[in-house]
């Protein structure tokens, strides 16, 4: 190829990124620690992790999660790098039922908040133990979110 194809031929950015960034300077070499504090919960925050996540996963470098506990990031096939060192909410559930046996509680209600991820995942976990530990569900309720 002569130097007029060279100046003439686009570049491929994603190709240049695979490359140079991915094969040459990661060169399996890097994990990335994000850190929530437990005190911020916002869904800007929260945005910017699954960004994140999502972004290291894409270019396979490991990404760990330290006190991210949103059940968003336990879907492998949009995080597949993404490890996490405390448990999903989801846990909490079992971690509930054993404590409402413990109490000698057979019958309750379960209450969560419409289109919340993380209360999903404990209320499907709630639903899935719940029988092993002989507890009852008079009513699983969803509080319609209202955005003033």
């Amino acid at each position: 190829m002569n130097s007029t194809d060279d100046e003439n031929r686009e570049i491929n950015r994603l190709q240049i990124t695979r490359e140079v960034v991915c094969q040459e300077l990661l060169n399996d070499s890097i994990a990335v620690i994000l850190l929530q504090h437990s005190s911020v919960t916002k869904g800007s925050v929260r945005a910017a992790y699954s960004a994140a996540a999502y972004a290291l996963g894409f270019y396979r470098v490991p990404a760990i999660g330290v006190m991210i506990q949103d059940a968003e990031f336990s879907r492998k096939n949009l995080y597949p790098t993404f490890l996490r060192t405390s448990p999903p909410f989801s846990n909490e559930a079992v971690i509930m039922l054993k404590l409402l046996n413990k109490l000698k509680y057979r019958q309750v209600v379960v209450l969560t908040v419409e289109g919340d991820v993380n209360g999903q995942e404990f209320t499907t976990a709630f639903e899935d133990y719940r029988i092993d530990y002989e507890i009852h569900v008079s009513l699983f309720g969803c509080f319609v979110k209202i955005h003033i």
